[in-house]
């Protein structure tokens, strides 16, 4: 199971059952791993060629704009 998979599958609602301060540390971590799973997205989809952006369904120009976005901007 991929990192993309478990955030998928997570259900927030199991976070009411925490206490506060370990619902901001849980916060901090999920956001943080996040942030590191789009930045190395972002900076694996910038080595792919025109041959291979056109397998995934992707014209240049937008893989441009997703590689130029800062690692926390979805």
């Amino acid at each position: 199971m991929t990192l993309t998979d478990r955030f998928e599958l997570f259900d927030p609602t199991l976070l009411v059952r925490l206490p506060l301060l370990s619902r901001l540390a849980f916060n901090l971590a999920f956001t943080l791993a996040r942030w590191q799973m789009l930045g190395a997205t972002r900076k694996s989809l910038r080595k792919l060629d025109g041959h291979l952006l056109h397998d995934i369904g992707l014209e240049p120009g937008e893989a441009y704009s997703e590689c130029t976005k800062r690692f926390w901007q979805t």
